[in-house]
This record gives C-alpha cells, sequence and structure tokens, in this order.
C-alpha cells in the first residue's frame, strides 16, 4: 500500500488482501494493519485540515463582524449614511409636496379663468344677441356666443398650455409625481 498519497474512497472500495499463511484462516494479518495504519492517517489529515478550515472560517466572521460586515456581504451603513439618505428623502419629500402645491394653485387659475372667460362670452352673446333683429335673434345669439367662445377658448387654451410647459421645464415639472387631475379639478394620484 502507497502510504506516500491520500487514501481515496476507490483505494478502500477496491483494496485486495492476500491469503493468510497456510493452517490459517482469513486475510494476511500484516496486510490489513498496514492498510489500517493508511485509513488513520488519512483520516487524520482530513480531520486536521477540516479543522484548519473550520477555524479560518471562524476567523473570517469575527473579522466581519468587528468590522460591521453581516454575513450576507453586505456592510451596514454608518450613522453618517443613514442621516445622509434621511435629509435626501426629506428635501424629496418638500420637492414633491411644493410641485404638488404648484400644480393645484395652476389648476385653480386656470379653472378661474376658465369661468371667466365663459362669463364673458356669454355676457358678449347675450348682447350680440341684443342687438340683433327680432326674426333671427336666437340663431344670431348662438352664432355670436360660439365665436365668442371659441376665441377666448382658444386663448384660454394657449395660456394654459404654455404655463404647463413653463411647468414642465421646472424642477418641479421632472420626475415621477406629476400631478393627474380628473377634469373637474381634483387631484388624484402620481402617474
Amino acid at each position: 500500500m502507497n502510504r506516500k498519497r491520500a487514501l481515496r474512497a476507490h483505494d478502500v472500495q477496491t483494496v485486495t488482501f492476500g491469503r493468510s499463511r497456510f493452517g490459517q484462516r482469513g486475510y494476511s494479518e500484516n496486510e490489513v494493519d498496514a492498510f489500517l495504519d493508511v485509513v488513520a492517517d488519512s483520516l487524520t489529515e482530513l480531520h486536521t485540515q477540516l479543522s484548519a478550515a473550520r477555524a479560518e472560517v471562524q476567523r473570517v466572521k469575527n473579522w466581519r463582524q468587528e468590522h460591521g460586515i453581516p454575513e450576507q456581504g453586505v456592510r451596514a451603513p454608518t450613522s453618517a449614511e443613514v442621516h445622509l439618505h434621511s435629509r435626501a428623502q426629506q428635501e424629496a419629500e418638500q420637492l414633491v409636496g411644493r410641485a404638488h402645491r404648484l400644480a393645484a394653485q395652476i389648476e385653480r387659475q386656470a379653472h378661474d379663468q376658465y369661468d371667466q372667460v365663459l362669463l364673458s362670452a356669454h355676457q358678449q352673446a347675450e348682447a350680440a344677441a341684443r342687438a340683433v333683429t327680432p326674426d333671427g335673434e336666437e340663431r344670431a345669439y348662438w352664432r355670436a356666443f360660439v365665436h365668442v367662445m371659441r376665441v377666448n377658448l382658444t386663448s384660454v387654451c394657449a395660456g394654459f398650455l404654455e404655463e404647463l410647459e413653463r411647468f414642465e421645464g421646472s424642477e418641479f415639472g421632472t420626475g415621477e409625481h406629476a400631478v393627474v387631475t380628473d377634469g373637474r379639478g381634483a387631484t388624484g394620484g402620481s402617474r
């Protein structure tokens, strides 16, 4: 049996022993003893290697624990990093709140202006309708009303689009937190 290399499972499975001397039963006692010595030496070597590996693993675990690195490999954030993240999050929430307030203000102004334009158009249409002859009075009223409404609403929409484009170009018009309305002035969640 060669003692210079480590014992492998194949060696144990394929070992053969010579027959004992004439007059004795079984295998040669010297060969069996020599093989058991090889098995014992190999097990001792494996046990030594395993113990060394376990000690190294424990050393690394202790080092990681001393340096605040959890076993998953991610280092716990420092208090300065937590503070910086918290401050950034607060500033972001303030900006989002400010953007929501600004968008609501623009929306209120647009609705107010719309109401004013509608009232003005209605008044102008009534005045134009009163100035017409009695036979085409109602038709003239509606034509005048539609014309005035078209002119005024086109003007309001153009102004609102300019305001919206200016808002989108600002620091509040970028990001994920744009204000969405339901068409009646009520604001919804982010898009």
